[in-house]
């Protein structure tokens, strides 16, 4: 995808130019529609209703952020504080796109949509691909959450709202990209109590239950005792287990002050276990206290659809040993993927399998063979024909045998784990 960035740092150093004279709406509209797959990020210029229209009605699933210039001097505004814009979105029947507002609003003089317009824009019935929001301000904060949009990145003080706040709070997105941001501020109506409010918010997401990707991450600077530790780790826990259409779970950036996590990674690893959908689960190392990965080995020998990598993106593993578990996990997904195809081609790609993949290593003939019985049984007939022997015919100890074969040979990785 090709990346267009229209910034006007360099100008606006030089001159007194305001970006949104530049182009009349009937340019920028033909700006756009002549290249509607490119990326666009304004942040500079005053932009007129007319102008803003534009921006929300393209026919097309459009990219774009409204920012602040990298040197500070300028700022995306909507004249009107974004009123056309999110009117023109609410007409709006195409998905947008992404939307970023990549803007401090903690400075209300340099902010693309005012509040009212946000608490608009998080309510009306247009969809966004993606939403990428700053800190907002308490009178908007959590209506973000109620936003139409598949994907939401967001970073949220809870220190400014109360547990019961969390109860019955709505998040549509399946995908959330969550940093939650604990300020320790003396203002009044600020709640110190970081860790009920963190309690609630995650008690909240394991009720929830429909997110397919989510990654969380804590900013702290407060001491925590063991107990709150606990608590927190159980309510993540929580989470786990409560959205069984979860596939992504990034924790790599959850983070306390002074306090090791790694401890109860181990009861992170035990939800993982009975978790079939989880496929990707991110650390950011993994737990010194687990110098053998003996956690890792017991949750991929029980998931064996699930990947855990490090902050840097690269395979926990402690080398051979965890390694051929991620080998035998990759043979037995893509062995069963070949329950869907054809019998002539499972036919064909079992043969390869065995012969090529699996050839003179038992664990993973059986593995193969204890999904594809229906197969085996076949080649063991041809073989009775050809031999001018009677046809092998079922009976129920024969489909007591085949259901033997069909219980998980994964088991015998634990022995030869233990064996290395």
């Amino acid at each position: 995808m090709v990346h267009v960035e229209i910034d006007l740092d360099n100008l606006l150093s030089h001159c007194d130019c305001d970006f949104a004279k530049i182009l009349n709406p009937e340019e920028i509209a033909c700006l756009m529609d002549a290249t509607p797959g490119r990326q666009y990020a304004f942040t500079a210029g005053e932009w007129s209703a007319e102008q803003s229209i534009v921006l929300a009605t393209r026919p097309y699933s459009v990219d774009l952020t409204l920012g602040q210039s990298s040197n500070g001097y300028a700022c995306f505004e909507f004249q009107d504080g974004g009123t056309a814009f999110v009117k023109a979105l609410e007409t709006r029947e195409k998905i947008f796109g992404s939307l970023c507002l990549d803007v401090d609003y903690s400075d209300e003089d340099w902010t693309p949509l005012s509040n009212k317009n946000l608490k608009r824009l998080f309510q009306i019935e247009t969809w966004f691909e993606k939403l990428t929001l700053p800190m907002l301000d308490p009178s908007v904060a959590l209506l973000a959450f109620s936003a139409k949009t598949k994907a939401l990145v967001y970073e949220l003080d809870p220190g400014y709202f109360e547990e019961s706040d969390f109860q019955d709070l709505q998040v549509v997105s399946k995908i959330l990209d969550i940093k939650i941001n604990f300020d320790s501020s003396d203002d009044d109506g600020y709640n110190n109590n970081w860790d009920k409010l963190l309690l609630a918010f995650l008690q909240r997401l394991a009720a929830l239950g429909h997110f397919e990707r989510l990654k969380i991450s804590l900013y702290c600077d407060e001491k925590v005792v063991e107990e709150k530790a606990a608590a927190i780790t159980n309510a993540l826990m929580a989470v786990i287990q409560g959205n069984s259409n979860l596939m992504f779970l990034k924790l790599s950036e959850f983070e306390l002050c002074c306090f090791d996590w790694s401890p109860q990674s181990h009861i992170l690893f035990k939800a993982m276990e009975e978790h079939q959908g989880l496929e990707t689960f991110v650390v950011k190392d993994y737990p010194i206290t687990d110098p053998d990965y003996l956690w890792l080995k017991g949750l991929l020998l029980r998931n064996h659809n699930i990947m855990v990598l490090n902050s840097l993106g690269k395979r926990c593993s402690d080398g051979s040993v965890i390694n051929n578990l991620y080998s035998l996990n990759r043979l037995y997904n893509g062995s069963a993927r070949l329950l869907k195809e054809s019998v002539l081609v499972r036919q064909q790609l079992v043969a390869t399998i065995l012969f090529e993949n699996a050839s003179k290593d038992y664990q993973r003939t059986a593995l193969v063979l204890s999904q594809h019985t229906d197969l085996l049984c076949d080649l063991i007939e041809s073989f009775s024909l050809d031999e001018g022997v009677a046809p092998l015919r079922l009976s129920e100890e024969s489909e007591s045998s085949r259901a033997s074969l069909r219980r998980n040979p994964m088991t015998k990785a634990s022995k030869k784990s233990r064996l290395a």
